[in-house]
């Protein structure tokens, strides 16, 4: 298969890859800077948030640093201050660079880059205030939701004008992924914000669209500006095509048709119909197939250049990010069979595949993607090899470790709980070494992710320098011209 990132035909050689990336500097910058901000603060968050599993007592005297509270802050800085935001980023830059046509109007998605950092910062406030809504993953309040809709609402206007635009007209796989997960997000944000905020439904069936919209966002938005990113960086890195288009589309056309349910067998155990339950089961149990055409797809491209990932950062990322994919999507499978959810149902076990897809399937490609994209769009090179192999280690090491903690704290404290001969607490108590795991762990990714911040930060004061020269010489502010900035 040709592919029109590798092979740009003469028609579009006219526009360059130069004044594409150029095209979307500021709007990724903002989304890319922001977002790694985010993940600082989830990441604390979600470490202070262990340390309270097996120490309650910890920063006991702070009500808005209560369990109930630092934990849904920290999935909302995750999910929406990192997540969507490295999306966006990921989502607009291969549409302009697969299309061959630079970004248009971009001042109004650094408009759309405010409007949804300020959107979920008064989410976000808002939790820590004890204003959560409840429901996993739709945690913001009322107030916040205008902020998010209107960002929402121009990144996806200008992401089908850019595609609309496109002076490249032969689709390549990554596009279906980003414009289909574009479509899904939309939809799915507006539903459960509906359903769930503005005018909420009422008994179990909160309880439903929460499931379905939690999976929907991991699956149906990350996911698919994950894999569309899987299937862009890993056949150009390598220099080489795609292994198989129709292996693609079979993969894509399954994933679209199964992963979009599989989110009710989350509620497996509940009370609700039998059938709605089975349904989603069924549905995890069939993402086998796009599973084993992707996996298959993207390891006979990669076949011979496996050298490629202990040498390349950005393929490092890429690689372990996809061995996380699949690793979460097999879990999930595991966890779905009721035989199994008997006992892992409300234990640490769902927790740890929830962080295996936003932190590894996700974070890990969104890392590989940011260490690629951003030097491009900002002229400036990474200032720190170091620290970025720092980030590596410590995301991978320490991911890997949170997730083996979560899972075999929940798999001891589920068997536990069903023992009629054991008494609650002392279930509860049995999981506290492996959840003190999950702590140390979390310590490790926290420090990669200070290592990601300070390298980002170097990055950007490299970069801003020289535009504040620019500017202040525009106005006249310097004599000369220049003015002496800090970098």
């Amino acid at each position: 298969m040709t592919d029109p990132t590798q092979n740009p035909p003469a028609a579009a050689s006219a526009v360059s890859t130069a004044a594409i990336d150029a095209s979307c500097r500021w709007p990724l910058m903002v989304f890319f800077g922001k977002g790694v901000g985010w993940l600082m603060i989830g990441s604390l968050l979600l470490l202070i948030s262990s340390i309270k599993m097996h120490g309650p007592g910890f920063l006991g005297d702070t009500a808005w640093l209560g369990l109930g509270r630092v934990k849904p802050a920290a999935m909302t800085a995750l999910a929406y201050g990192f997540g969507v935001q490295f999306a966006f980023g990921m989502l607009l830059w291969m549409l302009c660079r697969l299309g061959r046509v630079p970004l248009l109007n971009a001042p109004f998605l650094f408009l759309a880059g405010g409007a949804w950092n300020i959107g979920v910062f008064f989410g976000w406030l808002g939790i820590l205030g004890g204003a959560s809504t409840g429901h996993a993953y739709m945690e913001m309040p009322r107030a916040a939701w205008p902020f998010v809709f209107v960002a929402l609402g121009l990144v996806a206007l200008w992401g089908l004008l850019t595609f609309h635009n496109r002076s490249e007209r032969r689709l390549y796989v990554s596009q279906w992924y980003l414009v289909a997960g574009l479509f899904w997000f939309v939809w799915a944000v507006s539903v459960a914000a509906y359903l769930l905020v503005f005018q909420p439904v009422r008994g179990v069936m909160q309880a439903v669209v929460a499931a379905w919209f939690a999976h929907d966002l991991l699956h149906l938005w990350l996911g698919a500006v994950g894999l569309a990113a899987l299937h862009y960086f890993i056949p150009k890195l390598l220099g080489r095509p795609l292994y198989s288009r129709q292996l693609a589309l079979f993969g894509f056309w399954t994933y679209a048709f199964f992963a979009p349910w599989g989110g009710l067998a989350r509620l497996s155990g509940g009370p609700l119909p039998a059938w709605m339950i089975s349904s989603g089961i069924a549905s995890n149990a069939m993402m086998i197939l796009p599973l084993g055409c992707i996996a298959f797809n993207l390891y006979k491209t990669i076949e011979g250049d496996l050298k490629a990932a202990r040498e390349n950062i950005i393929f490092r990322f890429l690689f372990c990010g996809g061995v996380a994919l699949c690793a979460g999507w097999l879990l999930q499978i595991l966890l779905s069979f009721r035989t199994v959810s008997a006992t892992t149902a409300f234990t640490f076990a769902p927790m740890a595949v929830d962080h295996l897809f936003l932190l590894g399937a996700f974070g890990l490609v969104g890392f590989g993607a940011a260490y690629y994209i951003m030097p491009r769009v900002s002229g400036i090179d990474w200032p720190s090899a170091k620290l970025a192999d720092l980030h590596f280690l410590c995301s991978v090491g320490g991911l890997i470790l949170h997730v083996i903690g979560l899972l075999l704290a929940g798999w001891v404290q589920g068997a536990r709980i069903n023992n009629p001969e054991l008494d609650f607490m002392t279930a509860i108590k049995s999981s506290i070494p492996m959840v003190g795991l999950s702590t140390l762990a979390l310590l490790i990714f926290l420090a990669g992710q200070a290592a990601f911040f300070l390298n980002t930060q170097k990055l950007v004061c490299r970069w801003w320098s020289p535009v504040m020269r620019e500017c202040c010489a525009s106005v006249g502010l310097c004599r000369s011209g220049k003015v002496e900035v800090e970098s």
